[in-house]
């Protein structure tokens, strides 16, 4: 059952009625029956095996640390006996990261695994054969097991109390609209919303629903348009090298973009309805005058977990200490303060790729967003200097017009990774497309092609599609115009006359019905990111 489904839509209404209709004190078992519902309607059944061992390890986890806590806080003078106490926290706490994250390692990277180790044997045995397995993957494992690991990881730092209530947990752990792709929500904030009770707020629901109208649109209008034409690039790299690698990759940002941030839009306006607000995954991110401003408005949850379950862990541990003094006693101070940082950041970004999926090119699209960040931090003074010296003024529109395009190109490149079926595959198709020749060939070549790709698309021709996305991509940069400044269409429109506001959703809805992707016969593909 996808999110832009009319059986979602059914089961959503259905849901939200029964909602408002129980008690505050029931809403919570409506929405955990409800996430239960939808999971076993979404994925095999039999997966669900796989979320119920990482609650039910999470839980007894998280109580136990609570209750090893309890005992060491009681009797502050032992200190052996509270130093033995701390080592079995810490024994709990890393058997039970150990057990969901082996899942999920079992689960996503045993073909990556098994595959690099049987070409490696294959130097020694050319006859050796490339083994695979074959599992079914829980639906979310990446973004639940974060989640969960989240949680316990602040139970064990002290930053919450455990949930006791083993049923609280799982609803935490299987909330069905952010059940496909997230976002990725911390306990703390999350577990008062969804237990709490909420009584029906006709402001709120229509916030919400207009918000998954807006998710549909980006779905169905821009993104589910763009496939074909991203997909034929992609799958033939000899056909479609040079100025076709540039334009599938640009049409791929697009195409991600909309994708994601209609997932999300439709995740939280369903959530918003329910009265429960779950964290923002996006803050209009190709207005980014930097690659790493890009990443603060880009999947924010992501980042922000590695950064704070990752990163500042690795920077502040014992290890990174001594790594620290080591660096400054051979290479000095400045030396001493950067380059902790910039390892701890190459781990953060390997572990960005490798969340993405078990692939060199996942790897190599964290390594490039990661060398470009160091390089952007070295060369900072240098190219201030040089700014004053050209005197090109930072408020400048060119200027910060030029850092976005800039920002959105360096992201594409790193797109080109991810979307590329492996490393070398990613790197010939950035050979070609960095090739003058090729490109100037294939440049000359733009009319038949399309035209070659028109035919090959069947009933959807490829000029009422980019006419679609055409109209969809200015409606969503008015979208984007609005939220930068703080000022959501949905806001807006709230303030309208009742009129216009009617005659602006027909129109809207219209403009769905018009140029979107869906009818008979008509199968949407699963979000992106619904594959992790």
């Amino acid at each position: 059952m996808t999110l832009v489904s009319f059986s979602f839509v059914g089961f959503f209404f259905i849901v939200l009625a029964v909602y408002y209709l129980m008690p505050g004190r029931f809403q919570w078992i409506v929405l955990l029956l409800a996430s239960l519902a939808f999971y076993f309607l979404s994925a095999q059944p039999f997966t669900f095996l796989y979320v119920l061992l990482s609650v039910a390890t999470v839980y007894w986890a998280a109580r136990r640390i609570d209750r090893l806590s309890a005992e060491r806080r009681m009797q502050p003078e032992d200190k052996q006996l509270a130093a033995k106490l701390g080592r079995q926290i810490k024994t709990v706490y890393i058997l039970a990261l150990i057990i969901i994250i082996g899942m999920l390692a079992a689960l996503k990277y045993s073909n990556f695994v098994l595959g690099n180790v049987c070409l490696i044997a294959k130097l020694f045995a050319p006859q050796t054969e490339i083994i695979t397995v074959q599992f079914a993957a829980s639906l979310g494992i990446s973004f639940y097991t974060l989640q969960m690991a989240g949680y316990l990881t602040d139970v064990y730092w002290g930053m919450v109390e455990s949930e006791k209530n083993i049923a609280r947990l799982a609803l935490f752990n299987l909330y069905f609209p952010q059940m496909i792709s997230g976002p990725i929500n911390r306990y703390k904030s999350l577990s008062g919303e969804l237990s709490g009770k909420h009584s029906f707020e006709y402001g709120k629901v229509r916030s919400g629903i207009w918000r998954i109208a807006i998710g549909f649109f980006k779905k169905l209008v821009i993104s589910e348009q763009l496939i074909g034409a991203v997909d034929a690039v992609y799958a033939d790299t000899q056909a479609y090298g040079g100025i076709f690698v540039w334009i599938g990759t640009f049409l791929y940002v697009i195409q991600i973009y909309a994708d994601f941030a209609g997932c999300m839009d439709i995740v939280l306006g369903v959530s918003e309805c329910f009265g429960v607000e779950l964290a923002e995954n996006f803050k209009v991110p190709f207005t980014s005058r930097s690659i790493q401003e890009f990443w603060q408005r880009w999947h924010i949850t992501l980042g922000a977990w590695l950064k704070d379950y990752i990163m500042y862990p690795l920077l502040r541990s014992a290890a990174w200490g001594r790594l620290t003094k080591k660096i400054k006693k051979s290479l000095g101070k400045k030396a001493a303060r950067q380059l902790p940082t910039f390892l701890a950041m190459l781990v953060l970004w390997l572990a960005m790729g490798l969340w993405h999926g078990g692939g060199w090119n996942f790897i190599g699209e964290g390594i490039w967003f990661w060398l470009v960040i160091v390089l952007g931090q070295v060369l900072k003074p240098r190219g201030d200097n040089l700014l004053k010296k050209l005197r090109v003024r930072e408020e400048s529109r060119l200027w910060y017009c030029f850092q976005c395009a800039r920002t959105t190109l360096i992201y594409a490149v790193g797109a080109l990774f991810f979307k590329a079926g492996s490393l070398t595959g990613a790197l010939r198709m950035l050979g070609s497309a960095l090739n003058p020749i090729r490109v100037l060939e294939s440049a000359c070549r733009i009319l038949p092609v399309i035209n070659a790709l028109d035919e090959s698309m069947g009933t959807v021709k490829l000029g009422w599609a980019a006419l679609g996305v055409l109209f969809g991509f200015l409606i969503m940069i008015i979208f984007g115009r609005m939220e930068k400044r703080n000022r959501p269409v949905r806001e807006w429109l709230a303030e309208k006359p009742v009129v216009l506001r009617g005659v602006l959703t027909v129109l809207f809805i219209f403009g769905i019905i018009i140029f979107g992707a869906y009818g008979p016969g008509y199968s949407s593909s699963e979000f992106i990111y619904g594959g992790f």
